[in-house]
């Protein structure tokens, strides 16, 4: 089982041992998280797995990269992020570091405002045309077709 928490803390983290924390600037909503936890999980069962870490594959998995150290110099923590998603085999580990950090859950945090929007098209190379081909009516909907893009190219993983 990979448990995950939206995180918003009051304390810096840092890196730590049993968790996996990712930059939630970097999350495209509750279904590219979902997404990726899932295909890391189908990964390891099928022995088609990137990384020898369940917890790093799924960083690699919502990255969309097959190289690990591009996904953790994306994704990854960096100094000064105090928004973080922070996964985990260990419920106990994950309840360990809210504590630790003064961290409330805070699932907005992976929400995608305008600016977030232009930051993922750039991660994950999406352009205007791929996005207008959908014919988006409103900002909304331009959200959700990208969700949908960023899914597509971390299930290309499978194919590489």
């Amino acid at each position: 089982m990979i448990y995950f928490k939206c995180l918003r803390c009051k304390k810096e983290p840092i890196l730590e041992e049993g968790v996996q924390i990712i930059d939630a600037g970097k999350v495209c909503g509750k279904e590219h998280l979902n997404h990726a936890i899932i295909q890391a999980m189908k990964s390891f069962r099928k022995s088609r797995n990137i990384s020898k870490d369940m917890l790093l594959e799924v960083l690699v998995r919502l990255s969309a990269q097959r190289q690990i150290r591009k996904a953790i110099e994306i994704f990854g923590l960096k100094k000064g992020i105090r928004d973080v998603v922070v996964i985990s085999l260990d419920e106990k580990k994950l309840e360990e570091f809210v504590k630790k950090y003064e961290c409330v859950e805070d699932i907005k945090i992976i929400e995608v405002d305008e600016k977030k929007y232009e930051e993922l098209r750039k991660i994950f190379n999406i352009n205007d045309n791929e996005i207008l081909a959908y014919k988006p009516k409103d900002f909304n909907e331009r959200v959700e077709i990208l969700k949908r893009l960023i899914i597509e190219r971390i299930a290309l993983l499978n194919l590489e």
